[in-house]
């Protein structure tokens, strides 16, 4: 963001800044907007890979299976899924604070159902 700020004629501040991504990029960019919502004030999601941290990992070159922590940096890799998980993230957010959210796929795509479990989840009254 500073390298943009500074380089180019972009308008600075969290009330000007959006990130948006598609498939893998959509899980990313909804998982650092909810992680650090005090730097966007939109993020959108195209048909987000949202529920990668809740997925096995599969490799079908060496037809193995494994949950993603075991390519996470911290042993056991659970706490890296745990504060990468959009469900999660957005469980805890703070409505007054967390960015508008949009979440769009086809109707037909697999990840249609985890992208609207957590536009629900965002959606909802703090507990």
């Amino acid at each position: 963001m500073a390298d943009v700020e500074t380089r180019f004629r972009a308008a600075i501040g969290r009330q000007n800044r959006a990130i948006v991504g598609g498939s893998m990029g959509g899980f990313g960019a909804v998982q650092l907007a909810l992680r650090h919502p005090e730097l966007f004030a939109f993020v959108g999601g195209l048909s987000s890979a949202i529920d990668v941290p809740r997925r096995p990992f599969s490799n079908q070159a060496n037809r193995t299976t494994a949950t993603p922590s075991v390519y996470c940096s911290d042993p056991g890799g659970r706490a890296t899924q745990r504060d990468n998980d959009p469900f999660l993230l957005a469980r805890a957010a703070d409505p007054s604070k967390t960015p508008c959210l949009f979440l769009t796929c086809g109707e037909q795509e697999g990840l249609l159902p985890a992208n609207r479990k957590v536009g629900r989840i965002a959606s909802e009254p703090p507990v």
